[in-house]
């Protein structure tokens, strides 16, 4: 990987972050503490598979004991990382993923 690539994904990873935080603009008042709170968040992983669909990864660290715990606590963040990367990339995300290290699986998310 050159260096110019390494700009070029920042900045794009810059205008995406700019994109999320637009969006919590428009959220309810209990969504939007939320998004105060998980201001530093970013987008892990994204990518467009074998079949021309994209998806959103997001790889958390939580000890937990169930899928539903991270289910629980990250929909809403992730939710909003769908809408900022389907308007900053005009095409729609068709899988969500948390991957738990802890739990050493993916985990579909469905909305």
């Amino acid at each position: 990987v050159t260096d110019d690539c390494v700009n070029e994904w920042e900045d794009y990873s810059k205008t995406v972050q700019e994109d999320i935080k637009e969006t919590g603009q428009n959220l309810n008042d209990e969504n939007k503490q939320y998004i105060l709170r998980e201001n530093d968040g970013f987008i892990n992983v994204y990518y467009i598979n074998e079949k021309d669909e994209l998806i959103l990864v997001d790889y958390k660290t939580d000890y937990v004991k169930e899928e539903k715990e991270l289910i629980e606590k990250y929909k809403v963040q992730l939710e909003l990382y769908k809408k900022a990367l389907e308007e900053s990339l005009d095409r729609k995300v068709e899988k969500i993923y948390i991957y738990s290290t802890q739990l050493n699986k993916a985990i579909e998310i469905k909305y």
